[in-house]
């Protein structure tokens, strides 16, 4: 239970100090298409750009729109981590948010992905594959990975209620 109180203070804390950078969030996405950048310099995922036209706006968008959808992920996760501390781990809403942020966090791995990609391609004319912790691997796995958790649970779910049954 110790474990479990640690991790629900880390991901409070983490909460906590995301919800101004989901406010800032919420607020930038619809200024980008309403400022004049000019020639200023923006860096997301480590690619200098200058955002001069709707296209490099709306690809900086969505970039940015895929953080929401981690602190969306994160949210759930803070939720499912309360049903964990009342015992409740085979509770319907467990399965259910587990599939949920799987989803979010695939979502977003693809947003992320793509945008960078189609970024680095048509701004800086290259086209740059490596192989490592890249944030869109790493948001596909663990998306996979909370799907797969998610099915886990939901088999666990029906044994248990087959157990409870047999006497």
């Amino acid at each position: 239970m110790i474990k479990m109180n640690i991790l629900k203070t880390l991901v409070d804390i983490v909460w906590i100090f995301s919800i101004p950078l989901i406010l800032i969030i919420v607020f930038a996405i619809p200024a980008v298409f309403f400022i004049d950048f000019g020639d200023l310099p923006i860096t997301i995922n480590g690619l200098d750009l200058t955002f001069n036209d709707t296209f490099s706006k709306s690809l900086g968008s969505l970039a940015i729109f895929s953080y929401l959808l981690v602190m969306a992920s994160l949210y759930l996760f803070k939720t499912t981590l309360r049903y964990f501390r009342r015992v409740k781990m085979f509770d319907i809403m467990v399965i259910k948010n587990f599939n949920r942020i799987g989803i979010l966090l695939i979502a977003s791995g693809a947003i992320l992905g793509i945008s960078t990609f189609l970024l680095r391609t048509i701004y800086q004319q290259r086209v740059e594959f490596s192989i490592g912790l890249s944030p869109f691997f790493l948001l596909l796995g663990f998306g996979l990975f909370f799907m797969v958790l998610s099915e886990t649970f939901k088999i666990a779910k029906v044994a248990k209620e087959e157990n409870d049954l047999t006497v």
